[in-house]
């Protein structure tokens, strides 16, 4: 499997640039400036528009300690770029918004347009590969949970205000598929509205070494309202629904599924715990199935497939049989140079069934 992906990834990669017109499907995003502030959007309104958007901004501070990182993420990018591009059965409409419109204005831009009822947008599919950064509370136990970006960093609450409301007036979110690859954005941090929660020792701060037993995670609400009716929660910012399932992967329903991880993620140029495998193979095999690529009939496969797609063509196993899904310890660096070390898993929440709609 492998092989083929690699092979699709070095015929077809293809490198944008960002300050001249990108063209997908219906849908044009015409770059302007040569700054990072501005997206300007030349629209051709159709029925039913699907849009898949590539979003990515790393801290500049990794740069020194992994410098290849922003290059294999970039190449992650162009490559789901050119899967939805060339998808044989699909209409996406597909940009690449890493790096220089990665933040508060390039985010606003695009669900500004993605939610005016003129255009016809009814899906849009997330990839996001970046760092995280959150405040300091309120609310406990982390604060509000942002996004690293170019110019402004992007909140949980910037998120839910563009992906839920257009010109003051609320609209159902058209943000049904996110696969956020960034840390702490996925995680089951509370265990009531009011923002009570148990806090989780190896889950909420890191350990001098792995425990003998991995710990549970006994909280199950992924986002809150604070105080100020603020969102506080990547997962419910995007989809403002409070009731996906908690693993979407082994029971699914509803109309959203988010793919994110509890506590880190992996860098793109890691190796997958317990295995050779670079961890940028996954999503790129995830994809890879998810539009049909695989499959003789060039047919979409749905999320749970997808996920066992990609865990055997990197694990050579399915996917809930993988560290991803059990979840794992990883060394962090805590204070400059110490060591330390927390227990991270990627989590699927809402409707593992779902499959990325051909038109």
């Amino acid at each position: 499997m492998k092989k083929l992906v690699n092979k699709k990834l070095k015929n077809e990669k293809k490198i944008m640039k960002k300050s001249a017109i990108t063209s997908f499907s219906i849908l044009a995003i015409l770059l302007l400036s040569l700054t990072s502030f501005t997206f300007l959007i030349a629209i051709e309104p159709v029925d039913g528009m699907i849009v898949s958007m590539q979003w990515g901004q790393l801290d500049p501070d990794w740069e020194t300690d992994y410098p290849d990182e922003k290059s294999i993420a970039e190449d992650v990018c162009d490559y789901i770029y050119d899967l939805f591009e060339d998808d044989y059965h699909g209409s996406w409409s597909t940009v690449n918004a890493y790096w220089d419109y990665t933040d508060t204005e390039g985010i606003e831009t695009c669900m500004v347009y993605e939610n005016n009822a003129s255009n016809g947008v009814t899906f849009v599919a997330n990839w996001w590969v970046g760092d995280f950064i959150f405040s300091f509370p309120p609310p406990d136990p982390f604060g509000h949970f942002w996004f690293f970006g170019d110019d402004t960093n992007v909140t949980d609450t910037c998120i839910h205000e563009n992906a839920n409301y257009f010109e003051g007036s609320p609209v159902t979110s058209k943000q049904k598929f996110n696969f956020i690859w960034t840390c702490a954005n996925g995680g089951t941090y509370w265990n009531h509205s009011s923002g009570t929660y148990e806090n989780i020792t190896g889950i909420f701060y890191p350990v001098d070494e792995p425990l003998e037993e991995d710990p549970v995670n006994t909280n199950t609400i992924y986002g809150i309202f604070d105080t100020n009716d603020d969102c506080t929660g990547m997962p419910l910012a995007w989809t403002n629904t409070s009731d996906m399932n908690l693993n979407g992967y082994s029971s699914s329903s509803g109309s959203y599924t988010y793919i994110g991880f509890q506590a880190n993620s992996p860098f793109m140029g890691d190796y997958l715990p317990g295995t050779s495998e670079r961890t940028d193979n996954f999503p790129m095999a995830f994809y890879y199935a998810a539009l049909g690529n695989n499959d003789p009939y060039l047919q979409h496969w749905d999320i749970d497939d997808s996920l066992d797609f990609a865990s055997w063509d990197t694990y050579g196993t399915s996917f809930g049989s993988t560290d991803l899904y059990g979840g794992y310890w990883r060394p962090v660096i805590v204070g400059g140079n110490q060591t330390k070390y927390i227990f991270c898993k990627m989590r699927v929440f809402g409707n593992g069934d779902m499959e990325l709609p051909i038109s």
